[in-house]
C-alpha cells in the first residue's frame, strides 16, 4: 500500500507540474500546483475520507472524482508525448499553440473513451459441443457491472433492454455486480434487475466480496432473482446443463479483506455431476489455476470477467501478458474459455483500446454445422 501511495503521489506531482508548465503558466506555481494536485488526487482523498473516517460521500462528488481521474489519466499520457517531443526538440509546426493542442487532444480522447464506456456492444461467439444437449443453446454472458451509488436507473434499464432483446435460454453474470458497498444495490436497482426475462446464474467477483463480505452480498443479490452459486452446482435438466459457480479467489488483500479465501477444489464440486451434460464454470478471475482445474475436469465452458480487457491503453496491452487469456475466446483441450471485457468498468469512466460488451454464446451440437 505504501508503494502504491508513493507512486500515486509522484504521478500526481508530475501531472500537476506539467499543468502549470503548459496550461496555466500565468498562474503562480504555488497556487496552481497545489490546487491541481488536490484535484488529481480527489478520488483517493474521497476514498480515504469514506473508509478511514466513515463519512458518506455524495454520489455527485464521487462521480466528479471518477471523471477527474479519467481526465488525469489522459493528461498523463499526453504530457508524456509532449515531454518526449520537447526533449527531442521537435518543433510545433501547427498554427495551434501547445496548451490548446493539449486541451483539445484531451477533450477528444476523453469524449471517445467515455462514449465507449457507456455503450456496450453485443459480442457473439459460437462454440460446438458433443454433449447431449436437447437443442442449440443461446447464453448471455456479462460481468463487471460495478453497481455503485453513481449507477443510474436509466443505465440499468438500458442494460436490461439489451439483455432481454437477445432472447437467450439463460444468463451468466461472471461477478462484480456490486462495486464497493452492498447498500448501493437499492430496492430500485433490484427492481430493474428483476425485469430480466431469463434465469440468471452468478458467482462472486472480488468487488462483490469487498462490498460487504459474502454473508451480506449473497442474500442481497439473490433478492434480485439471481441464483448465486458459491462453490455450488445448479443443474438444468431441461437443457442438460450443469453450471458451477466458484468461490472468488482474491489475488491480493484490500483493507481488512483476507488475501486468500478457502474455496473448494473443482474436482470435489463436479464429482457427482452428469458428465453427459454441458458443464459451465463461472470463475470471475481468469487465473492459471482456474484454467488448469477446468481442463483437468473436462469442463466445456469456463466463463470469466475481471480484466476489463485492460480498459484503457496501454493497460490493455499489459493484460495480454498478465493472463493466458486476458480477453476473448481460447480453447484448451476440451475446454473453451471466454473472458468478457465487461458491461461497465471501475474507476475512470473511459474505455480506450477496449469496448464495453454483452456477450452472446451460441452453443451448437457438433454435426449440426461444420466447424
Amino acid at each position: 500500500m505504501i508503494k502504491f501511495l508513493t507512486l500515486n503521489i509522484i504521478l500526481a506531482i508530475y501531472i500537476s507540474f506539467n499543468v502549470y508548465k503548459y496550461i496555466l503558466p500565468n498562474i503562480a506555481s504555488y497556487i496552481s500546483i497545489p490546487i491541481t494536485l488536490v484535484m488529481v488526487e480527489s478520488f483517493l482523498i474521497l476514498r480515504i475520507i469514506q473508509y478511514q473516517f466513515n463519512v458518506e460521500i455524495p454520489a455527485s462528488l464521487l462521480s466528479i472524482s471518477y471523471h477527474i481521474m479519467g481526465i488525469t489519466f489522459i493528461l498523463f499520457m499526453v504530457f508524456i508525448v509532449v515531454n518526449i517531443l520537447t526533449l527531442l526538440h521537435v518543433p510545433n509546426k501547427t498554427a495551434i499553440k501547445t496548451p490548446y493542442i493539449i486541451i483539445i487532444a484531451t477533450a477528444i480522447i476523453y469524449i471517445y473513451g467515455y462514449i465507449n464506456s457507456i455503450n456496450p456492444i453485443i459480442k457473439e461467439y459460437t462454440v460446438y459441443t458433443d454433449k447431449n444437449i436437447p437443442k442449440d443453446l443461446k447464453i448471455v454472458l456479462i460481468a463487471d457491472m460495478h453497481v455503485d451509488k453513481t449507477t443510474s436507473l436509466k443505465r440499468l434499464n438500458m442494460y436490461v433492454d439489451k439483455i432481454n432483446s437477445i432472447d437467450a435460454d439463460f444468463a451468466i453474470f461472471a461477478g462484480d455486480i456490486i462495486d464497493t458497498d452492498v447498500k448501493d444495490m437499492t430496492k430500485e436497482r433490484v427492481a430493474v434487475l428483476r425485469t430480466i426475462n431469463m434465469p440468471i446464474y452468478t458467482a462472486l467477483g472480488n468487488h462483490d466480496y469487498y462490498a460487504g463480505i459474502k454473508d451480506l452480498v449473497v442474500p442481497t443479490l439473490e433478492g434480485s432473482d439471481l441464483i448465486m452459486l458459491v462453490d455450488e452446482v445448479a443443474t438444468l435438466d431441461n437443457l442438460s446443463v450443469n453450471i458451477i459457480g466458484r468461490e472468488i479467489d482474491i489475488p491480493f488483500s484490500i483493507s481488512q479483506v483476507e488475501s486468500k479465501i478457502n474455496r473448494d477444489n473443482l474436482t470435489k464440486l463436479v464429482k457427482d455431476i452428469d458428465e453427459s451434460y454441458l458443464s459451465i464454470v463461472i470463475d470471475h478471475i481468469p487465473s492459471d489455476e482456474s484454467i488448469e482445474s477446468a481442463k483437468n475436469n473436462n469442463i466445456d465452458l469456463l466463463l470469466s470477467g475481471h480484466t476489463h480487457a485492460g480498459q484503457v491503453f496501454p493497460i490493455n496491452l499489459i493484460v495480454k501478458y498478465m493472463y493466458q487469456n486476458g480477453y476473448g475466446i481460447k480453447e484448451y483441450d476440451n475446454t473453451t474459455q471466454i473472458v468478457t471485457s465487461g458491461i461497465y468498468l471501475w474507476g475512470l469512466r473511459l474505455r480506450i483500446g477496449s469496448k464495453a460488451e454483452i456477450v452472446v454464446i451460441n452453443v451448437k451440437k457438433k454435426g449440426d454445422n461444420s466447424k
